[in-house]
């Protein structure tokens, strides 16, 4: 196995709700991912500026800074560095054209389905190997 392949993809999971943390937290680390949580927008932009992501999960509907505006900010951000991090709009109330709309990659609707939710990880992550 390589270096690579071994490493722990590492996620930015952004959510306001605390039992929506801890289910999506319990599915990531079940899967051997490295998480870092953000509460809202503006605290997912300021850990983006820290570190790499492999992807990113997002709520949308978040106090502070939403979901779409954090992630217009994330997008403007890679035109600067030209890398471009897999965000998953992970919510249920925005149509997912508007998520597409604002840079999103994918969609995932809540409740959140445990199958769906690992077909779109795992295509994500696969991706940005």
């Amino acid at each position: 196995m390589t270096e690579q392949s071994s490493r722990k993809q590492k996620v930015l999971l952004v959510e306001d709700s605390v039992i929506n943390q801890k289910l999506l937290l319990y599915m990531l680390k079940n899967e051997n991912y490295e998480v870092v949580l953000a509460t809202n927008g503006q605290e997912a932009v300021d850990r983006y500026k820290e570190c790499p992501f492999d992807f990113i999960l997002m709520d949308v509907q978040m106090p502070v800074m939403d979901g779409i505006q954090a992630t217009r900010i994330i997008r403007e951000l890679e035109l600067a560095s030209g890398n471009h991090t897999p965000i998953i709009a992970v919510t249920a109330g925005m149509d997912r054209g508007s998520c597409m709309n604002a840079g999103m990659d994918d969609y995932i609707e809540k409740p959140v389905r445990v199958p769906v939710f690992h077909e779109v990880v795992a295509r994500v992550s696969m991706c940005g190997q």
